[in-house]
């Protein structure tokens, strides 16, 4: 059935091919001849995908839609646009959360003139330590609602907090048109098990070396007669995982795996998982605008042991998934 979708969108067996090959290894431009793992073995990942998803091969196109991102590290308060004109989200967490007061947010501010900002704050005294974030801000009129611009539904923060304890589980909003995301984080990934997660209509927290915080936002437009808005075009399924030195390139003495995603003209992702050991700027999860205008997702991670002939033999994992909301929300 998979073959058959695609093979209607005009792809050949040899773009087929390239595709389920791209679809599990880092965004090289060869990828298909270090792939990994046998086309029987993405079959599964495929019928995870929606057809939108699928045609993630189809030519790079011009870019008339790029996100203005924001970049803060260590200790930094960085101002982004106005509210009332803008959407800004979490786009990028790295660097060591080890408990000691690490926090990366997303605010958004109040009042008349009130501004997204971005705040990091590192409790580690090692530069290679220190959190990382990016924040990626789109103009709220790119989204169309059911009469022409989007009329944005109310905003704000929910805040969830774990400690020394295996989890805490809330039940999101449901309200048609409205959608949660990942705004900050902060405290302890210190292991594979800690980490917040977006689930349907669950907002999980995991932790259990410490204390744990994660920031989400709750923001949404109204909808056109029927819709559902703010559905993703790309399916989620199984989170985007780093757990081996095989399952990425091993680029700059990190491990590397990215996977595209939606044309970034056509919508804003999103992060809805953020899992694992965070160590030092090594270990990252991130959202970027690749060269060919395409949104990606990008995992890299550090070396956790190594050999007496100083080889790496594990790395720390890393884990996250996304979800990309359409600009059109009349349909």
């Amino acid at each position: 059935v998979v073959d058959e979708n695609l093979q209607r969108h005009g792809l050949d067996g040899g773009q087929l091919a390239r595709w389920r090959c791209l679809a599990q290894t880092p965004d090289t431009g060869d990828a298909c001849h270090t792939c990994p793992v046998t086309p029987e073995q993405c079959d599964p990942l495929l019928s995870t995908l929606s057809t939108r998803a699928m045609m993630r091969i189809q030519p790079e196109r011009s870019l008339t839609r790029p996100a203005q991102v924001f970049e803060a590290r260590g200790d930094q308060t960085v101002e982004g646009p106005r509210v009332d004109e803008a959407l800004c989200v979490l786009s990028k967490v790295s660097g060591g959360f080890r408990g000691a007061g690490e926090q990366i947010r997303v605010v958004r501010g109040a009042g008349e003139d009130a501004r997204w900002k971005l705040i990091t704050t590192s409790g580690r005294r090692r530069e290679e330590e220190h959190v990382h974030a990016t924040m990626s801000c789109v103009p709220r009129e790119a989204f169309l609602g059911a009469d022409g611009p989007a009329v944005w539904l109310g905003e704000r923060e929910i805040v969830m907090r774990a400690q020394d304890d295996p989890e805490e589980v809330i039940t999101l909003e449901q309200q048609t048109g409205r959608v949660h995301l990942i705004q900050g984080v902060g405290g302890s990934l210190d292991g594979s098990a800690e980490g917040v997660h977006l689930i349907g209509v669950r907002g999980y927290l995991y932790s259990k070396q410490g204390y744990l915080t994660a920031t989400l936002l709750s923001t949404g437009v109204k909808p056109a007669p029927g819709a559902e808005v703010f559905t993703s075009m790309l399916t989620r399924g199984d989170d985007f995982a780093i757990d081996r030195l095989e399952d990425g390139a091993w680029i700059d003495h990190r491990v590397q795996r990215r996977r595209r995603l939606v044309h970034a003209d056509e919508g804003l992702c999103t992060l809805q998982t953020v899992q694992g050991m965070f160590t030092s700027n090594r270990e990252a999860a991130s959202l970027e605008i690749d060269a060919g205008g395409y949104w990606t997702l990008s995992l890299t991670s550090g070396c956790a042991t190594r050999s007496k002939e100083s080889v790496c033999d594990t790395i720390y994992p890393v884990r996250a998934s996304v979800s990309c909301l359409a600009y059109d929300q009349r349909h």
